[in-house]
């Protein structure tokens, strides 16, 4: 940097920066200046490193860097659970997958932190699957944690859970939201996940809508709709939820092709936020299985799959986690 170097008389030489206590002259190990905003570095001079969803187990913490800046931290989305099949008797739809949780920035001195840190980038839960044989259902897929930790310091965003297969007697709920939690530093920042909505009643209901994140969190995925013995079906599947930066996909439209009928995919939020929730599947003409919406990246819940005459369709993939962090 210009201001890490002072000439000497004949060249250019590193700083001997010290201090006084009162009682000893001490070297310091940095120099920082007022830039108008914020202060800044100046010495000694260290290159940042920024590192984006990548995986560290015991890394040694670089040498120079005084600081980790935590950009954000979320875990992965709950798949939704999909909906039961069979040919005469209700059928429930499946669940929407629950949305993980969310740490906002925050900057922590390299004091605070041990030698080494670890980092793990959760993923979004599995896609259910299809239900199986005729008269089952599968459930959906936990999201996994983010984390970062160095000595006794341990930043977490929990993963969504999974949401429920339908079955034949009651509606099943969403997969929860995530929560987080820090140990070892202060002043963080964090918002929990929102429920995927609620299976389509197996008497006929339309599936639940997911929950709006408006704290900053991960929202879930919509519910399948239901079919009920005698054919009666719910209208649409549920909505996936919004986050505070993407909107969730709307539920499929029952008695329409078996497209028009799949939850529709939430929106990204773009680099290093929440997405929208997928949406739940309603169910097509000639009861045309249809799967859930996937969600929008990152770390929405997706859609729950509809109730079916067969073998039900899967629920929807949900987002991914994301971990940035740069060393300054």
């Amino acid at each position: 940097m210009a201001y890490s170097r002072i000439w000497n008389g004949s060249s250019f030489v590193e700083p001997d920066f010290s201090y006084g206590s009162g009682s000893a002259i001490s070297a310091a190990d940095s120099v920082w200046i007022w830039d108008g905003s914020q202060f800044v570095k100046v010495w000694p001079s260290f290159t940042p490193i920024t590192e984006i969803n990548q995986t560290r187990t015991n890394y040694p913490v670089p040498a120079g860097a005084t600081q980790v800046r935590i950009k954000k931290l979320i875990g992965g989305g709950g798949s939704g659970g999909s909906g039961y099949g069979s040919g005469s008797s209700n059928r429930g739809g499946g669940s929407g997958g629950g949305g993980s949780a969310v740490i906002d920035e925050i900057v922590i001195p390299v004091s605070l932190l041990g030698s080494t840190y670890s980092v793990v980038v959760g993923q979004g839960g599995a896609p259910s699957g299809r239900g199986g044989a005729i008269g089952g259902s599968s459930p959906g897929n936990d999201g996994g944690l983010s984390r970062f930790s160095s000595g006794s310091v341990v930043l977490t965003a929990n993963g969504g859970k999974g949401g429920k297969g339908g079955n034949a007697s009651s509606t099943v709920a969403g997969g929860a939201g995530g929560t987080w939690s820090a140990t070892g530093v202060t002043g963080v920042v964090g918002h929990n996940g929102t429920a995927g909505g609620s299976g389509g009643s197996p008497s006929g209901g339309s599936g639940g809508d997911a929950p709006d994140n408006t704290t900053g969190g991960c929202p879930g995925g919509g519910g399948g709709v239901g079919v009920s013995g005698l054919g009666v079906f719910g209208s649409t599947g549920g909505d996936g939820g919004n986050s505070l930066s993407a909107n969730g996909g709307p539920g499929g439209t029952s008695n329409t092709s078996v497209s028009e009928a799949t939850g529709q995919t939430g929106r990204s939020g773009g680099s290093g936020r929440p997405g929208g929730g997928g949406g739940g599947a309603g169910i097509g003409s000639l009861y045309g299985e249809a799967p859930g919406g996937d969600a929008g990246q990152y770390g929405a819940g997706s859609g729950g799959s509809c109730g079916g005459n067969n073998q039900t369709q899967s629920g929807g993939t949900p987002g991914d986690g994301y971990v940035e962090i740069t060393w300054e």
